[in-house]
Parts: structure tokens; sequence; C-alpha cells
């Protein structure tokens, strides 16, 4: 949907067994930083995420006032995940619900880490 700033968003995420998953394929396996973008207004903010691959470790979060629905967060990292090579899918949980929705969710992105020598 496309919130009241004009930015498209994955919004009215009122349910919170509700979840959003993009199919990947990586080139390589490896650490990424995973980081999230999202808007909230403090009376829903508090509620808790999960990011994470398919069959892989998770990161965990709360959702943080961003001062309303159309304010989107910077880019926040999550932390890090080792990611192995091919398909799978990313996927934003919400694992409970602190007001009316989880979050405006803007959008995820992983960001491959330098291995170190």
């Amino acid at each position: 949907m496309e919130d009241d700033g004009g930015q498209t968003v994955i919004g009215n995420w009122t349910d919170q067994t509700e979840f959003v998953t993009w199919e990947l394929v990586l080139a390589e396996s490896g650490t990424y930083s995973v980081e999230i973008r999202y808007a909230c207004p403090e009376e829903s903010a508090g509620s808790h995420y999960r990011v994470g691959m398919q069959g892989a470790d998770e990161l965990r979060a709360a959702v943080w006032n961003t001062g309303a629905w159309a304010s989107q967060s910077p880019w926040l990292a999550l932390g890090r995940l080792h990611l192995r090579a091919g398909r799978s899918s990313l996927m934003v949980r919400a694992i409970d619900k602190a007001g009316h929705a989880v979050m405006n969710l803007s959008g995820v992105r992983l960001v491959p880490q330098e291995s170190a020598a």
C-alpha cells in the first residue's frame, strides 16, 4: 500500500499471525548484515518481530516509535546472519502486537560483509 507520505509499504499489519516473505537466490554463502526500515506511531510501538531465512537463524527486535505511520525510520541494523547460497525465503514475522498494528514495513536489506582473511 501507499502510506500518507507517498511511500510504498506493507501496512495495515493488524493480524500478528500474518507475515511477509520474499523469495531470494543468494549467489554465495556468507555473513550478511540485516537492516530494516519501517514506520510506527507511539501508540502502536512496542511490538516484537523476527527476521530470518527459512531453516536458518533469525534476529529478533522491537518496533520503536518513529513518530507516525508515514514517518520512516532510517535503515536500522538488526545484526548479522550467516546465510547459505541458493534459493531460500526471507521472512519477517510478528512475535506480538502492542497496539493497532505491528508496523508499516518499508523494506529489509541484506548487506554482504567482508570475510576476515
